[in-house]
């Protein structure tokens, strides 16, 4: 499907679409991370034009980043146009304040989105922001996860965790994670957990913290590798 912007030099490909709704979910990607979701075909430079056109149609916005490149996010005319193409699909407004911490985690989670999106591994992807603004309408009390991945035959609740955390802590989200499970088995739907962190120490820490067969914990070179099975 195609759609001529009145106003702009660009007509919307499905694929813009794709990169919209990605942005809307996960907040910001750099542009290798939305090339390997989406222009796995093409090359370096057809992805970087391909970006430079909705950013001067105004659909998405840049800022150099403190590590020296660009990071991509969404705008509110490129919102609007995705939330009329996908009308069950709930998109929250584009984030307008955010901090260091905040962008280096989710950076995190667009890399591992990057990966799932490669190869075709979902059929419904819901971020934390979308969790917890669904939680909160329906007045669920229940512990929100980085993301929820919905494969055809189950949920995968994926955890993402780039610094230490005390011993407290970490007790404190594997006792969640278990209980999440729990409910879901209550429900008979078949979950598990994709735990991935930035380093082995902290991934040590979590498996002395109670990991078990449904809650996988892996580094994430261990999952850019492809050593994780999925």
């Amino acid at each position: 499907m195609f759609n001529s912007l009145s106003g702009y030099n660009v007509i919307l490909q499905e694929r813009d679409y794709k990169i919209f709704s990605f942005l809307a979910q996960n907040e910001f990607a750099t542009a290798k991370q939305i090339k390997r979701a989406f222009f796995n075909d093409c090359s370096d430079g057809n992805c970087r034009s391909r970006l430079s056109k909705l950013l001067r149609a105004n659909m998405i916005q840049s800022m150099r980043y403190c590590r020296d490149f660009n990071i991509y996010m969404l705008k509110s005319k490129g919102l609007e146009l995705v939330r009329q193409r996908q009308p069950d699909t709930i998109f929250i407004n584009v984030t307008k304040y955010f901090n260091l911490d905040k962008i280096e985690h989710k950076l995190g989670l667009s890399e591992i989105r990057s990966f799932f999106e490669l190869n075709h591994q979902f059929t419904n992807w819901q971020s934390d922001r979308t969790l917890d603004y669904l939680y909160k309408i329906e007045n669920i009390k229940r512990y929100v996860p980085d993301a929820l991945i919905y494969q055809n035959n189950r949920v995968l609740i994926l955890e993402y965790e780039r610094t230490g955390k005390s011993t407290e802590r970490i007790k404190d989200k594997m006792s969640k994670l278990k209980h999440l499970i729990s409910e879901y088995y209550r429900s008979n739907i078949s979950s598990e957990v994709l735990f991935l962190t930035e380093g082995k120490g902290i991934k040590n820490r979590y498996i002395k913290a109670g990991s078990n067969s449904l809650i996988h914990i892996h580094t994430m070179n261990e999952f850019r590798s492809g050593d994780v099975k999925i």
